[in-house]
């Protein structure tokens, strides 16, 4: 069998366990997302090995195809970490599923705060842009957690008080 290698990032790892043959054993996949956006489920029977890697890594990952019962199974040889450069290109996936969900509250709290400034017809110009970044903060810090919905409502108003409009009317 020939040997096969893909870099990527690590979006998953998970395990399954079982008993055959030779005794008890442990698998461990790794979903990677590989540069062109595919996906491939890589897998090992090596704790120690799978010990060393989590989800949001930049892995470089030589593997076997392996046919079972129609199925082609990715086994794993060897993984080894790839530089910080190689992580730094993939913006997205670098930080793990964490890191793209916060992106993602990130872009939707942004949407909001400008959804908000339309429909409180609060005036906003070019010199008030900080402002709706300010908004979109305050509805980030919200939905994770960080504060009260009274502090969230108490901010809004201090965000928005320089403003030419009377933010108590439209909240």
């Amino acid at each position: 069998m020939e040997d096969k290698q893909v870099i990527g990032t690590i979006i998953d790892k998970s395990f399954s366990t079982g008993k055959g043959s030779r005794g008890p054993w442990t698998k461990f996949s790794f979903k990677v997302q590989k540069d062109d956006d595919k996906t491939i489920t890589l897998s090992t029977f090596d704790v120690e090995l799978a010990k060393k890697f989590e989800a949001g890594n930049v892995a470089s990952f030589t593997y076997t195809d392996n046919e079972n019962n129609g199925k082609t199974y990715h086994n794993i040889k060897a993984i080894e970490a790839v530089n910080s450069t190689a992580k730094e290109t993939r913006p997205m996936s670098s930080g793990g599923e964490q890191e793209r969900k916060r992106l993602i509250v990130r872009q939707s709290c942004l949407s909001n705060a400008l959804k908000f400034v339309e429909l409180t017809g609060i005036k906003v110009g070019v010199k008030d842009e900080r402002s709706v970044l300010e908004l979109a903060e305050i509805f980030e810090k919200w939905v994770w957690r960080e504060k009260s919905p009274e502090e969230t409502i108490k901010r809004v108003k201090q965000s928005f008080s320089e403003l030419d409009t009377d933010i108590d009317e439209v909240m």
